[in-house]
Formats: structure tokens, C-alpha cells, sequence
């Protein structure tokens, strides 16, 4: 896979995945990427970044839930 910033050949790897949530963050670790050797720039493919998705989508829900029963 091209780096999508400097056109250098990316890497496959793992690497962490953070989300800022305001009021929590969201740390899915080991997520399968490409990172750029030249500029640090880290890529998914279009299934992990979906799943990515999910999972970020999915704590949300958790997250307005869990606010929804505190402030009851």
C-alpha cells in the first residue's frame, strides 16, 4: 500500500487505534495498518477501518446508556 501523504511504501503492522470521546477514550489495540516508513502516516483498508467504525459506534452507545442511567 502507497502512503497516502508521501506516496512511500507502507509497512503492514499493528498499532493502537485512540478515540477522544470527550468523556472517555475509546483504545483498540493491535489493529492490523499500514504505517509510511518516511512520514509515521498510519492507514487501514476499508474492512478494518469499518470494524474500526463499529467499535467506536458501539462505545458510544455504551457510553449514552451508562450517561442516561447516572443522571436518572
Amino acid at each position: 500500500m502507497r502512503c497516502c501523504r508521501c506516496a512511500a511504501e507502507a509497512e503492514p503492522r499493528k498499532t493502537n487505534h485512540i478515540v477522544d470521546m470527550d468523556s472517555c477514550i475509546v483504545i483498540v489495540r493491535r489493529v492490523p495498518s499500514y504505517v509510511c516508513p518516511d512520514c509515521g502516516e498510519v492507514m487501514y483498508t476499508a474492512p478494518v477501518a469499518k470494524q474500526l467504525e463499529q467499535y467506536v459506534q458501539a462505545a458510544k452507545a455504551a457510553i449514552e446508556t451508562n450517561n442516561e442511567r447516572i443522571s436518572q
